[in-house]
C-alpha cells in the first residue's frame, strides 16, 4: 500500500503491494486516480521527470512541487520485489518484478512507487556496498521513469531483520512463541544480547528485536568496532550519492516504521534522524547533485496509538512527514479514521509545516474475505 495526501487536497488511495504480472491485491474497490500536474499517467514512454521538492508551510500546511512550481500529489504503490526477506516459509515472500510492470503501474494512474530496498542487501558486510544490487535498484528506477513514475527509495525493515527468527529447536519462555524472521538489518549489525528469538502478541515485542533496537539507538559497535547506527547513516550517504543527480528519485525514506519502543526515548529517534539528514545531504553534495526530499516516519507504534511524532530534529526544509495510517482499521471493520489523517497534518506543523505523505495505509485483510480477525 502506498498513499499520499496534501493538506490542500487529501487524495485517499488504497492499494496492495504490486507484484509480478497481474497479481495486484487491492484493498479498495475504487481508486481516486490523480495525475501529476502536466503529466498524464497514460503509460506513454517519457524521461527526465521534473525535480520534486518539499514546500513547507507552517500556517496552511506544506505541499510538494515540481521544478516549475506546480503542486504535485504523489499516488502509487509499494513495490517490495527488491527487498530481502526471511525465507523460512514455504511461500515466496515476494514475487519478481516483470519488465511490463512499470507500464502497468502507470496505466492504473499511479505516478509513484515506494521501492523497498534492504540494508542487508546494500551493505552485506561492514562498509562493503553491493554495487551490483545498487545497479539493479537504479535500473528499475530508470524503468519506472520511462513510464512517468517517480520512485521513493524506502529503506525498509520489519521487526529489525531476518536473522532474529527463532533458531532451530529454540525453547521459548512461557507465553511466548518462536519468532518468524522479517527483513531489514544485516546479520553483522544485529546485536541481540543473547535474548530469546521469541515473541508475544506482536513481532516487535520479541526480546531479541527490542535488544537489537536498543543497541542500534545506542550505536553499539559491531565486530569491526564501528557503531551500527554510524554504519547505517554512512550507508544512507552512499545511497544519496548514488541518486544525487536523478530527478526520477522523489526522495529517500530514512527507515520504515522504526522500532523506537519500550524504554527507548523519543529523543533517540530524533537524534538518529538528525544524523541521517546530515548524511544524505553530504552524499548529495559530494556527488554535486541536488537536494532530494527526505521522508521520515514516527515509530512503529504510531498507527496503534494514533499519534506520537518524534521531537523536531532539523531545520532542513526538504523533509516530508510520513506516518502510516492504519489507525482505526487494523483489527476493526472500518477504513483508517479521519482522526489519523488530521493528526498527521497537525503533527507536521511541528516540523515547520512539512508536507505529509503516508507511505502505507489500509485495513485488515479479513475485510476483503469476510473472515473474522
Amino acid at each position: 500500500r502506498f498513499d499520499s495526501f496534501q493538506p490542500h487536497n487529501i487524495g485517499t488511495m488504497k492499494a496492495g503491494n504490486f507484484h509480478q504480472g497481474n497479481r495486484l491485491v487491492a484493498l479498495a474497490a475504487a481508486l481516486a486516480l490523480c495525475c501529476l500536474a502536466g503529466l498524464a499517467g497514460s503509460g506513454a514512454a517519457r524521461a527526465d521527470l521534473p525535480r520534486l521538492r518539499a514546500v513547507p508551510d507552517p500556517v496552511k500546511g506544506g505541499h510538494i512541487a515540481d521544478s516549475q512550481g506546480r503542486e504535485v500529489i504523489l499516488r502509487g504503490v509499494n513495490v517490495n520485489s527488491l527487498g530481502e526477506y526471511w525465507q523460512g516459509t514455504k511461500n515466496k515472500p515476494v514475487l519478481p518484478l516483470d519488465r511490463r510492470d512499470p507500464g502497468r503501474i502507470a496505466r492504473i494512474g499511479w505516478n509513484t512507487v515506494r521501492l523497498i530496498v534492504s540494508w542487508s542487501k546494500v551493505e552485506p558486510a561492514p562498509g562493503n556496498y553491493d554495487e551490483k544490487y545498487l545497479k539493479r535498484v537504479s535500473t528499475w528506477i530508470d524503468r519506472f521513469e520511462s513510464q512517468g513514475v517517480y520512485t521513493i527509495v524506502d529503506l525498509h525493515q520489519d521487526a529489525w531483520g531476518a536473522t532474529l527468527a527463532a533458531r532451530p529447536g529454540e525453547s521459548c519462555p512461557s507465553g511466548y512463541d518462536p519468532a518468524f524472521g522479517w527483513d531489514g538489518a544485516p546479520g553483522w549489525a544485529t546485536i541481540d544480547n543473547g535474548e530469546p528469538h521469541c515473541f508475544i502478541s506482536a513481532r516487535e515485542l520479541s526480546p531479541a528485536v527490542q535488544a537489537a533496537w536498543g543497541n542500534f539507538f545506542s550505536d553499539s559497535p559491531a565486530a569491526d568496532g564501528v557503531g551500527i547506527q554510524t554504519r547505517y547513516v554512512r550507508m544512507l550517504s552512499r545511497l544519496a550519492r548514488e541518486f544525487a543527480k536523478d530527478s526520477a528519485v522523489a526522495g529517500i525514506d530514512i527507515m520504515n516504521e522504526p522500532g523506537q519502543i519500550g524504554t527507548i526515548p523519543a529523543s533517540a529517534l530524533s537524534s538518529f534522524y538528525a544524523r541521517s539528514v546530515d548524511a544524505i545531504r553530504r552524499g548529495e553534495t559530494k556527488r554535486k547533485g541536488f537536494r532530494h526530499m527526505i521522508f521520515f516516519e514516527p515509530s512503529v507504534l504510531w498507527s496503534l496509538i494514533g499519534s506520537g511524532a518524534p521531537p523536531p530534529f532539523t531545520d532542513d526544509r526538504g523533509i516530508v512527514y510520513s506516518p502510516h495510517l492504519y489507525g482505526g482499521s487494523i483489527g476493526a471493520e472500518g477504513p483508517p479514521s479521519e482522526t489519523s489523517f488530521q493528526t498527521a497534518l497537525s503533527e507536521a506543523a511541528s516540523f515547520g509545516g512539512a508536507p505529509v505523505v503516508t507511505g502505507e495505509w489500509g485495513g485488515n485483510p479479513a475485510r476483503a474475505t469476510g473472515e473474522p480477525d
